[in-house]
């Protein structure tokens, strides 16, 4: 259960979402897709991945969010061969990158991102 700080609310609920990290092996970059809830707060976006872990980005991190194509991973480096029409890419002030996948409501996540980066 997700606890909510004070003057925040839920705005959306997606189940499940893919993330997509990358990680390194034997020295080639893989994107590894994670199934996740999703749950997009006035303050922060969370993504709970099986087993308990949960990765939390705060709106106020957020440098830019983009509209992204998710497909076919290119083994070796962090690209993907473009199919689906369904992803956003979300980048921190701090470099770090993340690409989620929605089955629906990704143009309104897209919005109520955008609005929230506005407000704080």
């Amino acid at each position: 259960m997700l606890e909510l700080e004070i003057n925040e609310f839920i705005e959306l609920k997606e189940n499940p979402v893919d993330l997509y990290q990358l990680k390194k092996l034997f020295g080639l970059n893989f994107l590894y897709r994670k199934r996740c809830s999703f749950v997009l707060t006035n303050k922060r976006i969370v993504l709970n991945k099986r087993f308990g872990d949960v990765v939390e980005i705060l709106i106020n991190e957020i440098e830019k969010i983009e509209k992204c194509y998710i497909g076919f991973p290119i083994i070796g480096i962090d690209k993907m061969i473009p199919f689906f029409p369904i992803g956003l890419n979300i980048f921190l002030k701090n470099g770090m990158k993340y690409k989620i996948a929605f089955t629906f409501k990704r143009n309104k996540v897209y919005e109520n991102v955008l609005k929230n980066i506005e407000r704080n």
